[in-house]
């Protein structure tokens, strides 16, 4: 399967491969969902993404994080940075120091 889809052709996936691409992509709450809402929360999801391109941090790398130009974010922008980055994070992480400091950690591979 390739490795990136259209929302076009999201259509021509099976019902596992949606779930696959839904879960590659740390989504929530799709195991249960059937193709025609499988397709529609990999198009909110995509959706979501093109927006947050926009914005200047979403390119952020190890060494712009360092530069500490994300303390700039809101929490809400740093949850979604790290979801981007494919970073869970505990719950325990509510405040922006703790934030910070926990995907600083992860984005330098610890």
């Amino acid at each position: 399967m390739s490795s990136s889809h259209s929302a076009s052709n999201y259509s021509t996936l099976t019902v596992v491969q949606l779930r696959e691409k839904a879960k590659s992509k740390n989504l929530k709450g799709y195991s249960k969902l059937r193709k025609a809402e499988l397709i529609n929360l990999l198009n909110e999801n995509k959706s979501r993404l093109d927006s947050l391109k926009n914005i200047k941090w979403i390119n952020s790398d190890v060494k712009n994080f360092e530069e500490k130009k994300i303390n700039g974010m809101t929490v809400k922008e740093m949850r979604e940075f790290a979801k981007i980055k494919g970073i869970h994070i505990p719950s325990i992480y509510r405040n922006k120091k703790g934030l910070y400091n926990y995907i600083g950690l992860k984005l330098a591979g610890y």
